[in-house]
Formats: C-alpha cells, structure tokens, sequence
C-alpha cells in the first residue's frame, strides 16, 4: 500500500511525515535536512520532489507560480520517470512519500498508483501566507506576496 501526503507549503505535511517515518512508513530517500521554519527538516522524497520540480520547470513555472494551463500536464518522458520511482519501490509492502508539489501532479499519481491513499493537509491560506512571508526565503513570494494565495488556491 502507498500512502501520499498531500498539502500546501507550510501546511504541517513535515510534521505529519516525522510521525508516519517514526512510526514505520518508508518515506524514502529524504530530506534536505534542517533549515529555516524547517528545524528537524523537511521528510521529503528528493526523488519525487525533484520529479516535480523537473515537471514545472519544463513549463517555466515553480510551486508558486503554476497556472491552470500547466495542471496535471506531464509529458510522456516524465511520466516514464514517475513509473520509474513507483517500481523502484514496488517490493516494499508499505510506502510512501511527502511532497507539496503533488497537489499539482495528482492525475498523474491517481494514474500510477491506483490503490494509493492519499493524506491531505489543510491549513487556512491566510495562515499559510503568512508563515510563507515570515520565513522569507522564497524569492517569487518576496516579489509578489499575493502568489501565496494564488498557489494556495490553485
């Protein structure tokens, strides 16, 4: 069984993963470890993750700056890495990942892991945009506050 953590930056999606790892979830190859707002680290697949961020930069577009246009758009190249990732996890019984990004990209991950359960995060987009602004590391979110909301609601 495959368990996908979905939700927003700044979410808790870290937090719940922590938990799931300690209490016996494969999570994988994670994490980028300790940083700012982030101090026991992120609990993130590097492999998904960069899958994602792979996805959206062949469009030009980043977590924040991803329009409807793009949603769910995966090229067949891509979509041969994602089966990829999942094969390479298909003897473990119990597995999962924690990525924020694949609330773009769940057509895809609906598709490849059909029997998944998925766990989604909710936290308020006014709170979200706040922490977002707080930890003040993400240049695009610097430069246009509003893509906070923008991306919380796509």
């Amino acid at each position: 069984m495959q368990l996908v953590i979905c939700g927003m930056h700044r979410s808790g999606t870290s937090l719940v993963a922590s938990v799931l790892r300690e209490s016996g979830l494969d999570i994988g190859e994670v994490d980028y470890g300790p940083g700012l707002g982030q101090p026991r680290g992120h609990f993130e697949d590097l492999d998904f993750n960069d899958l994602h961020e792979a996805i959206l930069a062949a469009f030009g577009r980043s977590c924040f700056t991803a329009d409807e246009a793009t949603l769910g758009k995966v090229d067949s190249a891509f979509e041969a890495q994602a089966r990829a990732l999942v094969a390479a996890r298909a003897d473990r019984p119990f597995w999962g990942f924690k990525a924020p990004r694949t609330c773009l990209f769940l057509e895809l991950w609906d598709r490849l892991l059909p029997q998944a359960r998925y766990l989604f995060l909710y936290r308020h987009p006014v709170d979200v945009a706040l922490s977002l602004w707080r930890r003040n590391i993400d240049f695009e979110v610097r430069r246009d506050p509003w893509l906070a909301f923008r991306s919380w609601e796509l």
